[in-house]
């Protein structure tokens, strides 16, 4: 007679779970209890994104030369940094300073940046007199701070510009030489991809627009290899930019942004906005703000004159502004009204807050 099974399936979870990790074996409700916080972009970009991007996300930024691509990817770093974390140690900014062209303009540029520039929740990885820095090397360094650094943000400008030990060996006419940093990306991303939503780590990636020379109906490529496409959470291509004109002055540029893909989309991809960048600021969130409340009758507009209600939220005044600039500066200089008309542009929309 067969002897009788003496495990129920719920002894044989506790067997692998004791075995390999106390929760490797875990319930459906585990992903109702991890929800994952949400680092906000801007204005315009979240409502494109249905509210940002979640920590624990590898994302993506591409698009054609100069149009901002590191500044947002800089912008959403700062509004990450100010977020508190779980974990004992401070959340960090590493940034794979790759193609060496970081300097301190680009960061005091950015106005989510400056509160960090002097402390030391910023960390740049990069070359230096004598060692040039490989993409192994990269890559390598990349993997060990992703372990040893929970919830912290990680920026590489750029994936394209990963130079390899083999590519520096080659001869400059290239014969025979196929680029394997897509295979080295490859195998960073098999390694790391399951890890960085169990760190709660932020990966932003940027990545060229390069002519397609292969097989395929697109004329253009993104050069870092298929494997990160795979990997990706939040993918965005900047698809070209528009001067930002104040009178005769160009004070930034427009950036037009496409959503190709985020974990909090509900409905179709391929959402678009236009994002603002002001030069010597950054992304202009009060300037988009503005915008999206006008258009949702939170602040009301008559010729240049800008209102915000009275009773609007009982813990702000109101008040009457000539011109898009003067608004602006109220929001800045009064940063209780900024966030009072972000919540309700979130909550109207449906925006995690």
């Amino acid at each position: 007679m067969a002897k009788k099974k003496s495990s129920s399936n719920s002894d044989l979870v506790d067997q692998v779970n004791d075995k390999f990790g106390t929760n490797v074996i875990v319930g459906s409700n585990y992903l109702v209890d991890s929800r994952r916080v949400v680092i906000p972009a801007s204005p315009m970009i979240d409502g494109m994104l249905n509210g940002g991007v979640p920590f624990g996300s590898f994302c993506v930024f591409t698009g054609p030369p100069k149009v901002g691509k590191t500044s947002l990817a800089l912008n959403l770093a700062g509004n990450g940094l100010s977020i508190p974390t779980e974990f004992e140690k401070p959340r960090k900014l590493f940034i794979m300073n790759i193609e060496h062209r970081l300097n301190l303009r680009d960061l005091e540029g950015v106005s989510t940046l400056r509160p960090f520039i002097e402390t030391d929740r910023i960390k740049i990885v990069q070359s230096e007199r004598g060692n040039i820095l490989r993409a192994e090397d990269f890559l390598d360094i990349s993997e060990q701070l992703i372990h040893d650094e929970p919830g912290s943000i990680f920026l590489f400008d750029s994936f394209s510009q990963l130079c390899s030990k083999e590519g520096f060996s080659k001869e400059w006419d290239g014969k025979g030489y196929r680029d394997d940093v897509p295979k080295l990306l490859s195998l960073f991303v098999k390694r790391i991809a399951g890890v960085i939503p169990i760190q709660k780590s932020v990966i932003i990636g940027i990545t060229h627009k390069i002519a397609n020379t292969g097989f395929g109906f697109s004329s253009w490529a993104e050069a870092s290899g298929n494997k990160i496409q795979y990997a990706v959470d939040v993918k965005m291509e900047a698809t070209h930019s528009t001067p930002w004109k104040e009178g005769d002055s160009t004070i930034g540029q427009e950036v037009h942004w496409k959503c190709l893909c985020s974990p909090l989309q509900n409905g179709p991809v391929e959402l678009a906005c236009t994002s603002k960048l002001r030069y010597g600021h950054g992304i202009d969130c009060e300037s988009e703000l503005i915008n999206v409340a006008v258009d949702l009758g939170l602040i009301k507009k008559g010729g240049a004159w800008y209102t915000i209600p009275e009773d609007l939220d009982e813990s702000i005044e109101g008040g009457k502004f000539q011109g898009l600039e003067k608004c602006r500066q109220a929001l800045i200089e009064n940063r209780k009204i900024y966030d009072v008309l972000n919540l309700k542009y979130r909550e109207m929309m449906d925006l995690p807050v």
